[in-house]
């Protein structure tokens, strides 16, 4: 595909992403803050990225983000932040295909998965793995407590710890979906005293043919059917190590709902400016495997937290978006 045919693909998809959906986020609904700190971090990424593609092209920056749900959601993230300054059209439209153009060696196919497949081209399924099975009521609990534990740790910015992908084909031609949930401890947003001690874990579910899963470009999970009673093969991989013992398994479970909950707790007490600047915080780490390549700076400055301390919410933007709006804001992108 030239790069017209890409970023109309990419635009599409973005239909199937959002789900024509305005979420009210907690703790605060994003876009009612992001024009006070979005701008100046798409304008140092633009800077980065560019810089990054003269040393190494496309290939590295998928190298440095692994996932490429990561790539189409900074996608977002950066076109917002470019909008607010006003940045002309065709910038926009640069940056956004350099992106694309580095999610393009991370899948097997369906780049954007409008078939709703995200299959990565380096992930090798141990399907040797999927003879454990762990109850089901055990895993989903799991899964439920680690989404927690990434909303109350990232707020919407999910990509930071968390990506999804599949379906992979088992031996039994079934379904295979894994979830992979990373930057758990090892990240600077939060004390050791809110963390639990992993840093990554992964689930490796295996699905009967019953229910069709599907995965879009921002790694979220569709399913045709029901999901509950369909499960036939799992296993739990924490920092490297197989844990099939559902007793073990429950245990973390409750330790981390704990920290979610304490951590909640915490941001139920800040007023918004102090959330906002947590959010700056959060969209500056999202950015990390860039400036870290970079060996650059890569928290907000001074300027940042200062127009987050004279700013104000956008009270436009608190209202929720119908569907139609959506998709206008959609097509007002790249």
């Amino acid at each position: 595909m030239n790069d017209a045919e890409l970023l109309s693909s990419y635009r599409e998809s973005l239909k199937i992403a959002w789900g024509y959906n305005d979420y009210s986020d907690w703790p605060i609904k994003l876009t009612s803050i992001m024009h006070l700190f979005a701008g100046d971090l798409a304008m140092t990424l633009v800077d980065d990225i560019n810089h990054i593609f003269q040393r190494g092209g496309s290939q590295k920056i998928g190298e440095l983000f692994v996932y490429p749900g990561r790539i189409f959601r900074l996608i977002d993230v950066i076109q917002f932040g470019l909008r607010i300054n006003r940045t002309g059209l065709d910038i926009q439209r640069d940056v956004a295909v350099k992106l694309i153009k580095s999610a393009i060696g991370l899948k097997r196919s369906d780049l954007f998965s409008l078939n709703k497949s995200n299959l990565l081209i380096d992930y090798n399924l141990d399907r040797d793995i999927l003879t454990h099975y762990i109850d089901e009521n055990a895993i989903n609990q799991f899964h439920a407590a680690l989404f927690l534990y990434c909303e109350s740790m990232f707020f919407r910015g999910h990509d930071a710890g968390k990506a999804i992908h599949g379906p992979y084909r088992s031996n039994n031609n079934s379904n295979v979906i894994v979830r992979e949930f990373y930057n758990l401890c090892d990240n600077p947003l939060w004390s050791d005293d809110y963390k639990i001690p992993f840093n990554k874990i992964t689930t490796i579910c295996e699905y009967n043919n019953n229910v069709a899963i599907g995965i879009d470009l921002y790694d979220h999970l569709s399913y045709e059917g029901t999901i509950k009673g369909n499960l036939i093969g799992s296993c739990v991989v924490i920092d490297g190590i197989p844990i099939i013992d559902p007793k073990q398994i429950g245990q973390y479970t409750q330790n981390i709902i704990k920290k979610s909950n304490m951590i909640q707790n915490e941001i139920n007490k800040w007023d918004w400016k102090k959330i906002a600047r947590q959010y700056a915080n959060i969209f500056w780490f999202r950015a990390y495997p860039i400036k870290k390549f970079l060996n650059v700076e890569c928290n907000p400055s001074e300027e940042v937290f200062k127009k987050i301390n004279n700013g104000s919410i956008n009270d436009i933007r608190l209202k929720t978006l119908s569907p139609k709006e959506v998709a206008l804001l959609i097509q007002l992108g790249v």
